[in-house]
């Protein structure tokens, strides 16, 4: 372990000495920022003789440190067991319902998201017939002494007391069921990236959750690596995507999965799906004029459609313009790989 780790723990561990949590170390901060937000939630599992238990549930869309809620409604905390792997065994809180836990240093320095995630669950006694809640106290600049918080790690994903974040946009759930759960994530267009397609509508029988294509031809190697899809697609939760090599290489078949959704990557032009535009695409094409050499429905056939056309069967039919299309390119008169992909999105009859 790296005496910066080694460094920064033991700061957690100060830090984590202060049950209040009302002093961070050098460098934490205090903000409110939409884009980072924690939401809360508590679930009944069972009660009887004045004892109830309910299920504390939190969802953070950033890597997430200590975190520290308060239950109001309880009259005395009697245990505190932790649901989530990330977090320490052995918890701490207080019998009037403030409860603090660390992440799990000793085995997990990385922090993490959480997904409708079960952090405690919290025994408690009550004289109100068990309506417990967690308050709605935000620590933030304003409220440095706030109850709740989800810190978030800033500049590195390590454990580290000195970069640790809060006063997120919190949003509580009320007691009365499980938090909804979160929308899976999908796939979607990296912002600023232009003329790339991710059409729905082309399943090719329900194979794929969809096409993606329109990819800018950069120079001849750009679909010869993954390095197009990471820097055109991401999931919208903001994470990386997984993209699995074609039988051929990185171009027309490769797929790309986020979370139970696979998207099947088509590049106008290559044909075979090396990740090349060349005379064996062109020669390819050329030779299933009029006939089903690439078959029909299928991936292959999409990318040997390079003719730009204003017609739904054309778009399907492959003619001579389209090998021509792809020669073209060849010899230096390129495919508008954004305009075609905009055409083709507009037809939705075939490869579905």
């Amino acid at each position: 372990m790296s005496k910066k780790v080694i460094g920064g723990l033991l700061a957690l561990a100060l830090v984590l000495s202060v049950f209040s949590f009302s002093v961070f170390a050098a460098g934490t901060g205090y903000e409110t920022d939409t884009s980072y937000t924690q939401t809360w939630g508590l679930a009944n599992k069972a009660g009887s003789d004045g004892t109830y238990t309910v299920d504390v549930l939190l969802t953070t869309n950033y890597p997430v440190g200590p975190i520290q809620f308060k239950i109001d409604g309880v009259d005395e905390v009697t245990s505190v067991t932790v649901g989530s792997g990330y977090y320490k065994a052995t918890p701490s809180y207080g019998k009037t319902g403030l409860v603090m836990l660390t992440p799990d240093t000793s085995s997990n320095l990385l922090g993490k998201k959480l997904s409708n995630a079960v952090v405690a669950t919290v025994t408690y006694k009550s004289s109100s017939n068990g309506t417990p809640a967690i308050k709605d106290d935000v620590k933030s600049a304003s409220n440095p002494q706030g109850t709740l918080m989800a810190a978030r790690l800033d500049g590195s994903d390590y454990v580290n007391s000195a970069s640790f974040i809060v006063g997120q946009k919190a949003t509580i759930v009320a007691l009365g069921g499980e938090m909804p759960s979160p929308t899976e994530a999908d796939l979607q267009v990296k912002s600023g990236v232009t003329g790339v397609v991710i059409d729905k509508n082309k399943t090719f029988g329900g194979k794929y959750a969809g096409a993606v294509y329109g990819f800018a031809q950069a120079a001849n190697n750009t679909f010869a690596t993954v390095n197009y899809l990471n820097n055109s697609l991401e999931a919208t939760d903001g994470s990386a995507i997984s993209a699995t090599k074609g039988t051929k290489g990185w171009g027309t078949g490769t797929t790309v999965t986020v979370g139970t959704k696979t998207y099947v990557v088509v590049i106008f032009g290559d044909v075979d799906g090396n990740g090349l535009i060349n005379t064996a695409d062109a020669n390819a094409t050329k030779a299933s004029v009029n006939n089903t050499k690439i078959p029909n429905d299928s991936v292959e056939r999409l990318a040997a459609n390079a003719q730009n056309v204003n017609s739904d069967a054309m778009m399907h039919n492959i003619v001579t313009g389209d090998a021509s299309a792809i020669k073209n390119h060849i010899g230096g008169k390129k495919i508008d790989f954004a305009a075609l992909a905009a055409k083709h999105a507009s037809f939705n009859k075939n490869y579905q």
